[in-house]
C-alpha cells in the first residue's frame, strides 16, 4: 500500500486523538463541528482531513494569537497614553523641562535674596568677599546637583539617590 493510499484511510475519533496528542475524542468531535475535519461517519474521520484539518486550524489559531498579541501591545501602549494624561491633568506627572523651569526660578529666588547677606552682616570688605564667596560656593554646588539630577531623570526615569552625592 502505498503512503499516498494510506492518507485515505478512515480512522476513529479516539485513533484521531490519539495520533494527534489530544487528550479527548470530544476535541475531535469540536474540530469536526467547526468544519475543520470532516467525517466519514459516526465516530469515523478520513485520516487526510484530520492531519490537514488539524494543521489548518493550529495555523489560523497562531495567526489569531499574532492577532491577539500586537492588539493587546496596541491596548497596553494607549493605556499608558491615556495614564500618562491623566496624570498630567491631576498634576502627579509633569514635564521635565518644567521641572528645570521651577528650580530655575526658585534658585534665582533665593539667590536673589541672598545678595544682601554679606552686606548686611558685616562692613569688613574682607569678610563680605569670603562670604559671597561661600553663598556662591553653594549655588554652585546646588546648580551642579539640579543639572546632574535632571539629566539621570532624563536618562532613566529616576532621579539620582541623596546618598550617591556629598552634601552641597
Amino acid at each position: 500500500m502505498s503512503r499516498t493510499k494510506d492518507l485515505e484511510g478512515i480512522i476513529s475519533a479516539k485513533e484521531a486523538a490519539d495520533l494527534l496528542g489530544l487528550e479527548s475524542e470530544r476535541r475531535i468531535q469540536q474540530l469536526a463541528a467547526d468544519g475543520w475535519i470532516h467525517k466519514n461517519g459516526h465516530g469515523q474521520y478520513f485520516l487526510r482531513s484530520v492531519v490537514q484539518g488539524y494543521v489548518a486550524f493550529l495555523k489560523k489559531e497562531n495567526e489569531r494569537n499574532s492577532q491577539s498579541s500586537a492588539q493587546a501591545r496596541v491596548s497596553d501602549a494607549r493605556a499608558k497614553d491615556y495614564e500618562i494624561r491623566n496624570a498630567k491633568a491631576d498634576h502627579t506627572l509633569i514635564e521635565l523641562s518644567e521641572a528645570d523651569a521651577v528650580l530655575d526660578e526658585i534658585s534665582s529666588m533665593i539667590r536673589l535674596g541672598m545678595e544682601g547677606v554679606p552686606a548686611a552682616v558685616t562692613r569688613d570688605l574682607t569678610l563680605r568677599r569670603k562670604i559671597e564667596a561661600a553663598i556662591d560656593d553653594v549655588f554652585a554646588k546646588t546648580a551642579a546637583r539640579i543639572a546632574e539630577t535632571l539629566e539621570a531623570l532624563g536618562a532613566s526615569g529616576e532621579a539620582l539617590d541623596a546618598d550617591s552625592e556629598d552634601d552641597a
